[in-house]
């Protein structure tokens, strides 16, 4: 199992709260396997693969205690949704396509070589589903093709930036807590 380290000190910082950290982890079935210390951090090592639950039973236990703290699990919720966008494809001629890093690969080295006479059109091309396809008939199909999907890859992204520059203005965990991502 992966093993995860928790940067605390900031958080907690008497010997007593980091104590009862632990003893909640514990208590939740994960594996605590140690604390460590450097000269001016304190962190919690925990050995499991539930990174998710871990995160959970430490938000719960300590709360947002500092903006940082605050702003940047905010930025880890504007990245999963940023995700969760570009992992529902793109739309082109009626139909969705993946925009997965395999198919983003795929599509950037047929862009690079559409024009090249090797090539030969159609390309047909599966949709996210695999339930259909659709035939890109020329150069000028694949690279309007490729636009479209790095655009809207582009889109997601930029306007994931927007809800970050916001969160990185604010200057309270109320102004943090105000901002919505509403993609």
């Amino acid at each position: 199992m992966p093993i995860h380290s928790y940067e605390i000190s900031t958080i907690f910082p008497n010997g007593v709260e980091i104590l009862k950290l632990t003893e909640l982890l514990r208590e939740n079935g994960i594996d605590v396997i140690g604390i460590s210390k450097d000269e001016t951090h304190c962190y919690v090592n925990v050995n499991t693969s539930l990174k998710t639950s871990v995160d959970s039973l430490i938000l719960s236990y300590i709360g947002p205690n500092s903006l940082l703290e605050y702003k940047n699990r905010k930025f880890k919720d504007i990245d999963d949704r940023t995700g969760e966008l570009i992992s529902k494809g793109f739309q082109f001629a009626g139909k969705v396509f993946s925009l997965s890093l395999n198919a983003q690969a795929k599509m950037m080295g047929l862009n690079q070589v559409r024009s090249e006479p090797e090539v030969v059109y159609p390309i047909r091309w599966n949709t996210k589903d695999d339930n259909d396809y659709y035939d890109l008939v020329n150069a000028d199909a694949v690279r309007a093709f490729y636009l479209t999907g790095v655009g809207t890859y582009r889109a997601h992204v930029d306007a994931g930036t927007v809800f970050k520059d916001l969160v990185r203005n604010a200057s309270s965990i109320p102004e943090v807590d105000a901002i919505v991502d509403n993609r």
